[in-house]
């Protein structure tokens, strides 16, 4: 990802929830949003997209499966969707605001 301190109207995004981690940022005039997604310490990828749209990760790893959405909520508000079954940790589920614009 770009660095967030020389790219005008990006904000960072650090999030995590149970076994996943979420580090990006969310561009404040395009809605653009780039993420890398780790799972139970597994770096899963970097991802891109827009947020009116909504961005959809699907994840099947032999140790976790499921997936995260990122979408626009309130016409200000990043929140993010997830479910995640991790083999021998249980169950994650949240659908959460992480970020106000």
């Amino acid at each position: 990802l770009p660095p967030i301190k020389h790219v005008a109207n990006r904000l960072s995004i650090k999030w995590n929830f149970g076994p996943v981690t979420v580090e990006g940022y969310v561009d404040t005039s395009s809605f653009e949003i780039g993420v890398t997604i780790s799972v139970a310490g597994i770096k899963i990828g970097t991802f891109f997209g827009n947020l009116k749209v909504g961005l959809v990760i699907k994840i099947d790893l032999f140790v976790a499966q499921g997936q995260i959405k990122f979408y626009l909520k309130n016409g200000n508000e990043v929140w993010v969707f997830l479910e995640v079954k991790i083999k021998f940790d249980g169950n994650y589920h949240t659908d959460a605001k992480i970020l106000t614009l």
